[in-house]
This record gives C-alpha cells, structure tokens and sequence, in this order.
C-alpha cells in the first residue's frame, strides 16, 4: 500500500553551511538533502461550541468558538512509500549531519539548531480524499469534546490515546504535560520513531503514547491540512448537560466552506 511521509524542516541560528538531512525508513534511505529553510508561517483552526445545560424548566445556552493557532517550517516534504515489505514494526530515522556550532575558548557563540514538525505518516489515498477526512474529523471532533468535558485536565494514563497521523511540535490536548518526543536539537542529531502496524495500517508512534482504544486525531493536523490541501471545513459541536454539569450528548457536524488559503506546496 502506498503511504505519504511528510517531514517538515526548520534551522535556527545557522552557523556556517545549512546542514544535511537524511531520512530512512526500516534501514532504506528515502532521501538526503540540504536543511535551507528557516522560516515559519501560522495556520488556524476554529471549532464552535454549542452547549445546552440544565433541566427541562431552566437551561442555559452557551455558544462559543475556539481558535488554536500553530507555528510550522514554510517548507515540507511529502514522500511516496510503499509499505509492501515492512514489517509489523519498523522504524524512520530522520539523521541530522554536518550540522556545525562556533565554539571560542570553550563557549558556544553561534547554535546550528535543526528541527522537523510536523512528521506525518498517513495512507495516500486517505490524503488524496477530501470527503472521507471530514468524515473522520467529524467522528474525531465528537469524541474528543466528549472525552474533554468528562475528564477535563484529569485525563488518566489508561486515556491516553494514539495520536494520528503522527509527530507535532504540540501536545495533544489530553497530554497537559507529556510533549511528543522532541525532534530538534543542536549539532548532529539522530531521531528514531517507531513504526507499528495497528488498525490495519502504519502508523508513527511515540513511546508515551498507548495503542488502543479510538484513535486521537491531532487537531495540529487538521489545521495543516486545511492548509495543504486549500480546504477549510467548518466545525461544530453541539453538547447537552444535565443540571451537575454531566455529559448526556455530543454530536458534532464538520463541513466545508469557502476555500481561505492559497495552496503551497513546498
């Protein structure tokens, strides 16, 4: 089956020549070139809240929209993988080489820091279809305010879900205090992230995360993808609570509305 990698790439503080990157996926190099990049744009995403809470005699609405806004490298990667002869679990290797600092007398004056976000791993023919995406945010958008408003900040570890399609920059929003693992880092880097076989298909998994149960869709991606593909969706959920402040429904309706981006592909 055919798989997209997306790697995007940032320097900061270059000292000297940018640096190289190489990425292998199960010991197989998948590409090598020049880290030049070392500007950012931000991408949003809204969701509007709709909430009813009380009892039959007196109910109070309360509407409100959410905008999460995210910093990512102007420039990516997508790659074309065929996942035929992988094994159940692999591994990508994303190799930072060449990557020099200005040390004088024992002090650092000038950093060469190298870092990917975000690192995606998703089917192809899921990228490539707009209409079954929304439908999984949709799904994904009524769990999650479900999830959200049971356990607020108090999310056990037995709850912590795999997040999809991969590694952000970002914490999830039921992990407050556990970020992905960190992919940056001055000097030359090695950065391993497994690669497990789950739900039928391959996915990128942090050491922190726990494979089962539903899966978390990254709300980092999302607004990436709205991006990437020049399709931005319009999210709602709608929530009933009873007069304790307990859950009793969730239901939510994602859908698309006129375009808001320029599509760049990097």
């Amino acid at each position: 089956m055919k798989y997209c990698l997306i790697v995007g790439y940032q320097i900061w503080e270059t000292y000297k020549d940018f640096p190289t990157i190489r990425i292998h996926i199960n010991d197989q190099l998948v590409d090598e070139f020049i880290c030049d990049n070392a500007e950012s744009r931000e991408i949003t995403m809204d969701t509007s809240y709709y909430e009813t809470v009380g009892g039959d005699l007196r109910q109070v609405k309360r509407d409100r929209t959410e905008t999460l806004k995210f910093t990512v490298p102007i420039k990516y990667k997508i790659y074309d993988v065929d996942s035929t002869n992988w094994p159940d679990l692999g591994k990508l290797v994303l190799e930072v080489i060449n990557n020099k600092s200005d040390y004088d007398n024992g002090f650092m004056k000038k950093r060469s820091i190298v870092g990917f976000d975000p690192v995606f791993l998703i089917r192809k023919d899921l990228l490539e279809d707009p209409i079954t995406l929304r439908r999984i945010f949709e799904k994904h958008l009524s769990n999650d305010v479900h999830f959200t408003m049971t356990w607020g900040r108090s999310w056990p570890e037995n709850r912590l879900r795999h997040r999809w399609p991969g590694i952000s920059g970002y914490p999830g929003r039921e992990i407050l205090f556990k970020r992905d693992p960190t992919l940056y880092g001055g000097g030359n880097q090695k950065f391993e992230i497994a690669i497990k076989k789950k739900y039928r298909m391959f996915m990128l998994c942090a050491k922190q995360w726990r494979n089962k149960g539903f899966l978390s869709i990254d709300r980092y991606f999302i607004a990436w993808y709205q991006h990437f593909a020049n399709k931005i969706f319009d999210y709602k959920a709608f929530a009933t609570l009873d007069e304790r402040g307990d859950v009793i429904k969730v239901t939510a309706e994602v859908q698309e509305k006129q375009n808001k981006y320029l599509h760049e592909n990097q």
